[in-house]
């Protein structure tokens, strides 16, 4: 078969993961459409073998192959610790895909032969390191279009993007660049209130989605000009919570701001959603995939912290969409969003490789942190795994 490869710029807006790699959200520059590719990734992670694990390699290397999930197992000359002048020899692991990282990380840490390193990073954001790419990034793509396969192995009539390569044409130190053509929403609700306050169990008055107007620079700014009002007020609560869905895709937004998203407003419409039976319909990312399956409930048992000196409370749930960023403008974010400053928000996305949404829910420590991380990774350095919340109060 004839595989056409074509060759576009764009902005790299953002790198979700699926079953077996990433995808690359795109904007182009021409068409200013946002565009999906697919990229095959395994992801890697580095064992050290432990003191009385011994040093035969070979046999070592055939233990770590033995998993069903590990693609590839490889010398590599590492630092282990900081602190160290001379490199180690220890094995790097890919694993075959992305959704099998976690698992093989743990059930080769059960056979206590090895120290694992670098299993802890998000895989995006791994994907950034190891590409030396980062959110909003200038790059030139060149794809090929795929057919799809049906169910029955048969090719489907439509087509994929599959990467070719990625040329970065940007540089995440410079202090001029250009910014995609991004839209924003903003996304409020009213709820029917029949209490002291809004719980799961009122229903849903309407929902009303603004377009924000983008300054001179063509940036959306979080308290821009909202141009034009949509309310949403179907007959049933069921049609309205349909409604907000095509509401959204007619209007493409790359961006969708709320106060309170995380903590409320999505898992409420996720809620009432599940209530009136339409939780398939009711989505925000542009994959489609439900609401539901894009909120997560984070661990840890404490909803507070500390960050500079001041107590932060933090949303239990966290809603991450798929090609689209949703941004709370409550949520701990607000550091970098004072005046809501997308373009801050951006700025620091760059210099972090942290995605942006990830990025507007952790500390400005953490992304001080990402820094340092791609600075090891590139010079060598293991990570070592770190705990889940790094920004929970630690005992004394």
């Amino acid at each position: 078969t004839l595989v056409f490869q074509e060759q576009f710029d764009g902005w790299l807006l953002d790198v979700s993961t699926y079953g077996n790699g990433v995808i690359l959200w795109v904007k182009t520059v021409k068409e200013q459409k946002v565009v999906k590719i697919f990229d095959e990734f395994c992801p890697e992670f580095f064992a050290v073998p432990k003191k009385h694990t011994g040093r035969d390699f070979k046999q070592l290397k055939e233990i770590l192959k033995s998993h069903r999930d590990v693609k590839n197992v490889r010398l590599c000359e590492k630092y282990v610790n900081l602190e160290d002048h001379k490199k180690k020899t220890i094995l790097g692991v890919s694993v075959i895909k992305p959704s099998a990282f976690k698992t093989t990380i743990r059930s080769i840490d059960k056979i206590d032969l090895f120290t694992l390193y670098n299993t802890d990073l998000p895989i995006s954001q791994m994907y950034f390191y190891v590409k030396d790419l980062f959110s909003m990034s200038f790059c030139s793509f060149t794809v090929k279009r795929e057919k799809r396969k049906k169910a029955n192995g048969k090719n489907g009539n439509n087509h994929f993007m599959r990467l070719v390569s990625c040329i970065l044409k940007d540089n995440n130190e410079d202090l001029f660049y250009d910014l995609p053509p991004l839209k924003s929403v903003w996304l409020d609700i009213k709820v029917e209130q029949h209490g002291m306050r809004s719980y799961y169990n009122d229903p849903l008055m309407y929902a009303e989605v603004s377009i924000v107007e983008n300054d001179e620079n063509g940036v959306p700014r979080a308290d821009g000009q909202r141009r034009r009002k949509i309310v949403i007020d179907e007959a049933d609560e069921a049609e309205t919570l349909k409604e907000i869905s095509k509401v959204i895709e007619r209007l493409d937004p790359d961006i969708i701001l709320t106060r309170g998203g995380d903590e409320f407003i999505f898992p409420y419409l996720a809620a009432r959603a599940s209530v009136n039976r339409v939780s398939k319909d009711l989505y925000f990312s542009r994959t489609k995939t439900p609401l539901r399956n894009c909120i997560f409930h984070l661990s840890g048992n404490s909803d507070h912290y500390m960050s500079y000196g001041i107590i932060m409370r933090r949303s239990k749930t966290q809603v991450y969409l798929t090609g689209r960023f949703h941004l709370d403008t409550t949520s701990y974010g607000s550091l970098h969003f004072s005046e809501g400053n997308i373009p801050g928000v951006i700025e620091v996305a760059r210099i972090s490789r942290v995605p942006m949404q990830r990025l507007c829910r952790v500390t400005i420590g953490g992304a001080l942190q990402s820094i340092q991380y791609y600075n090891a990774y590139k010079l060598g350095h293991l990570i070592p795994p770190f705990k889940k919340s790094p920004e929970g109060f630690r005992s004394g």
